[in-house]
């Protein structure tokens, strides 16, 4: 009998493709862009975000509707995701969706350093992730920050309580990516590991040039077990924005689409995020009856969830249609 790949999910294959046919091209964009969000909502709710729509119509409406819709289809697909998904397979989905869990920890941070209420904070916590309404009301009642990451299971980044948001924030990712990887290995799933490492090559050097604009030198905690090594990174702490823009870009990673356009700190942000994304589109083409492949239209469908709330956000705004078109990703 011939063995079976257990990186081959025939059936899961096949729904998932039947999903990615359905995810919005560019020219779908250039179509919401034109429109007001009276009008994108509209177009949404005969969309795959019907669902949505009419789950959160009768108490929102216009952008608020909008953007909470987002947050629910999103929340839907994993379940459904969930639902269609095997043995280690699913077990790599469940500890992939437990990123939403941790920005809703970071979320709540940042909640109790300004004072913002309880009832404010819990319109902002996403509905995606691994745990229920009842798991964030238990973070929301906790009284300290450090009472948060003991109730989160994440106690072991409380020494950095005390330092800037932003290294905070990396070590909870480090904890999350430290676990992913190690079930991503487990499983033999080695394109998304090594899409992985990419992510986080793309989050720790948000951090290092974020870190460097602002002049915040005083601490940098990178993310570990990306491509770029930690001793690499410190190295381009010691070195100036341009002269890490140009090591970068010898490494792969595009920093600029236009030379001759301005460097600022939105537009490197925007083309590291969109060299990021290059790599991950590529999931959606891998080989056929590949485990990878639930993980490609993952990523597709999270893109495309930020190109919306941008184009929604921006339209509420009034931003001209070419400074959003030039920020999707």
């Amino acid at each position: 009998m011939k063995k079976t790949n257990k990186n081959t999910y025939p059936y899961t294959y096949a729904r998932i493709s039947a999903m990615k046919s359905k995810l919005l091209d560019k020219d779908t964009y250039h179509k919401l862009l034109k429109m007001e969000p009276n009008g994108i909502a509209n177009f949404l709710a005969e969309s795959e975000y019907q669902k949505a729509i009419d789950d959160l119509g009768t108490q929102w409406s216009g952008t608020e509707l909008i953007e909470r819709a987002l947050g629910l289809h999103l929340a839907q697909i994993i379940e459904k995701l969930r639902k269609i998904t095997p043995g280690n397979l699913h077990t790599v989905l469940e500890m992939y969706s437990k990123r939403w869990d941790y920005e809703n920890v970071k979320t709540i941070l940042r909640g109790k350093r300004s004072h913002t209420s309880r009832q404010v904070l819990s319109t902002l916590l996403l509905p995606a992730g691994t745990w229920l309404k009842t798991t964030h009301d238990f973070l929301l009642e906790a009284n300290t920050s450090e009472e948060v990451l003991d109730r989160a299971g994440l106690g072991s980044v409380k020494k950095y309580l005390n330092q800037e948001a932003a290294v905070l924030e990396n070590a909870i990712d480090e904890v999350y990516y430290n676990n992913l990887l190690t079930c991503a290995k487990q499983s033999e799933f080695f394109s998304f590991y090594d899409l992985l490492q990419y992510e986080i090559d793309m989050l720790n050097l948000l951090f290092l040039l974020r870190q460097k604009i602002q002049g915040n030198e005083s601490s940098f905690v990178f993310i570990k077990n990306g491509h770029l090594k930690e001793q690499e990174l410190q190295k381009l702490t010691q070195k100036s924005v341009n002269e890490i823009l140009s090591y970068l870009e010898k490494k792969g990673w595009k920093t600029n689409e236009d030379e001759h356009a301005e460097k600022t700190v939105r537009s490197i942000e925007i083309n590291l995020i969109r060299s990021y994304l290059y790599k991950a589109r590529r999931l959606l083409h891998t080989k056929p009856l590949r485990a990878d492949i639930i993980f490609g239209y993952l990523f597709g469908k999270e893109i495309e969830v930020k190109n919306l709330q941008i184009i929604t956000k921006g339209k509420s705004l009034g931003v001209r249609i070419d400074i959003l078109e030039a920020v999707l990703v």
